[in-house]
């Protein structure tokens, strides 16, 4: 028992030792153990993995750092030389292309994390028959909403929320952790997306609820999605609203992927942004509504969430004291984030007549209102969009 005690202490100095530092890297990530040599710590799934996997993908990881730091740099300095532009504008970008590295690594841990399962999933629904009579359609040939509502899953999202959408003509796209709410509030979601590789995805549609009225609903699935989650969806769905698409996989990554899945299955490939909500965004886009309204999308974790792991060590505390709202932004949300702004920074730069409206109370996105996109309730998004 004193063993475990002196361990368990260890750990802790270990772990504020991490915390004064500035940044964290994966070689820094280790907990010292009772075992003999250090512990190398994913911090996407915080498990233990080879100490040589981990040197190769910080290796990898700081290579596009390193390119991308030496880009912010370099338009820095450009930017400062300029007098039409001040400082500030300089800083902004220089922050902007910082934060473009740190996403940069994060797919290359998730690609190499996952590309395993993407094969695997994809070899399998190929040999069950489950693309068979997919011919390359996209929901944007099918539906032509006025107003479109994105439903995400943060912990902001309310039953009061989703019952102003009971009802509403304009279309609903859920992802698949909401599914089962708006169902017992009432609203069949005109989409359902679900996108992560893994099965814990099937929890999402095990619900009686969501069994008897999926077949309501258009289905948008990667062909990368687990076996035993498209088994479940097809055996409810109505067929004929089930549509496929290849996940796309950055080429600097993993070479030609994209063309090799689709000279096997010819669908459409999607860049889907990493997460379910963004994807949806996208794709709402793609159908030209007026505008584009997403709630349930925090983007960020409350501080009472923040653990001893990897992923709390490498977060950032924000705090914002207008509004009265704390929270925590993790490397993942950082990226998540920095892609919703160069999206809707090519809606503005494309000058598409579409109005992209933040109904979601909380978050980075809700604090920076005033300068980026604004925001409206619920009530008031589908009273006006309709």
């Amino acid at each position: 028992m004193a063993e475990d005690k002196v361990g368990l202490n260890e750990e802790v100095r270990v772990g504020k030792e991490l915390l004064q530092k500035e940044t964290v890297s994966l070689s820094d990530s280790v907990i010292v153990t009772k075992e003999p040599g250090p512990v190398y710590i994913d911090p996407e799934r915080f498990e233990v993995i080879p100490k040589e996997k981990a040197e190769q993908m910080q290796k990898e990881g700081d290579r596009l750092k390193k390119e991308y730091d030496k880009k912010a740099h370099d338009l820095y300095l450009e930017m400062c030389r300029k007098s039409e532009l001040g400082p500030s504008v300089a800083v902004a970008v220089f922050r902007d292309l910082v934060q473009e590295s740190e996403r940069q690594a994060v797919n290359v841990r998730t690609v190499d994390l996952f590309l395993n399962d993407w094969s695997d999933n994809f070899r399998q629904n190929l040999e069950r028959g489950y693309f068979k009579g997919a011919d390359g359609r996209t929901l944007l040939d099918v539906l032509k909403p006025t107003a479109c509502m994105c439903v995400g899953a943060g912990p902001s999202l309310s039953d009061e929320q989703i019952d102003l959408l009971k009802g509403w003509p304009g279309c609903v796209l859920c992802v698949n952790k909401s599914v089962k709410r708006l169902l017992e509030r009432g609203v069949a979601p005109t989409v359902i997306t679900a996108l992560h590789s893994t099965e814990t995805v099937l929890g999402s549609f095990q619900h009686d609820i969501v069994r008897e009225n999926l077949h309501k609903s258009y289905i948008m699935l990667p062909t990368t999605i687990h076996p035993d989650v498209a088994k479940e969806i097809l055996a409810y769905a109505d067929a004929g609203k089930v549509y496929w698409f290849h996940a796309s996989c950055p080429d600097e990554l993993v070479p030609n992927l994209d063309n090799l899945y689709q000279s096997m299955v010819k669908l459409p490939v999607i860049d889907t942004g990493g997460n379910v909500g963004l994807f949806n965004m996208a794709v709402s886009e793609q159908m030209r509504p007026k505008a584009i309204g997403f709630i349930g999308m925090d983007l960020c974790d409350p501080k009472e969430s923040v653990r001893t792991n990897v992923e709390s060590l490498e977060s950032t505390f924000m705090y914002f004291p207008e509004d009265g709202q704390e929270f925590v932004l993790s490397k993942v949300f950082r990226g998540y984030l920095q892609v919703m702004m160069d999206w809707y920074g090519t809606q503005v730069k494309r000058g598409l007549p579409i109005e992209v409206i933040n109904c979601t109370p909380v978050g980075m996105v809700y604090c920076r209102r005033r300068d980026w996109i604004p925001y409206m309730t619920v009530k008031d998004f589908v009273t006006k969009y309709i």
